[in-house]
């Protein structure tokens, strides 16, 4: 009989936890919106791995007009908008409704040593007001000023804590290649929602 009583206590318990654990993951994932612009689908592989563990919609940034798959011409149009004074290009989906989220994660890969002009464009032309924005980076060699000024362009939102993610191996149109470091994606979303409770 104790036994059998354990057994149900457990039994309950596991319930409990479970039905816990789903609706405060269904719950999160109904407002949480993972942003992100990728060049050559570094920042890609990491805002889906974050959106698959927020359990969060999904935007990927489009610009009108198309980078080069030539990796020279490339670097040579990354350059030149980094080098330009307040170049922001047009936006395929630049201005969204983001009434339906209070959670917005935003990543950008790091050029230059700044944010992508894109991502940049994208947080100037939409209003943050009550939103929790977090954001986050991919980088191979220095972090730079990318978080900072993707903070400066949107100044009505409450920012929570950043993620710079170091690739050790960074991608050539090669997702399966890429490397995380250890589990800081986990830790960082774990984070996340636990803020949100």
């Amino acid at each position: 009989k104790v036994l059998l009583r354990i057994s149900v206590v457990l039994a309950v318990c596991l319930c409990l936890f479970f039905v816990d654990n789903v609706w405060n993951r269904n719950l999160f994932s109904n407002n949480a919106l993972v942003v992100y612009f990728s060049s050559f689908g570094n920042t890609k592989a990491i805002a889906k791995d974050i959106q698959e563990k927020l359990g969060a919609d999904i935007l990927r940034l489009q610009t009108v007009v198309k980078y080069p798959k030539d990796k020279a011409l490339f670097l040579a149009q990354m350059k030149a908008e980094i080098s330009a004074q307040n170049y922001y290009p047009a936006l395929i989906n630049g201005r969204i409704d983001l009434s339906p989220y209070d959670v917005i994660v935003i990543g950008t890969p790091v050029w230059k040593g700044r944010a992508a002009p894109a991502v940049i464009s994208f947080l100037k032309k939409n209003n943050f007001a009550g939103k929790r924005v977090y954001f986050f980076s991919t980088y191979s060699r220095n972090a730079g000023l990318a978080i900072s000024e993707m903070k400066k362009a949107c100044p009505n939102a409450t920012c929570g804590s950043f993620l710079k993610v170091e690739l050790t191996a960074p991608l050539n149109n090669d997702e399966a290649s890429i490397t995380i470091p250890g589990d800081i994606i986990k830790k960082w979303t774990t984070e996340i929602m636990a803020k949100q409770k």
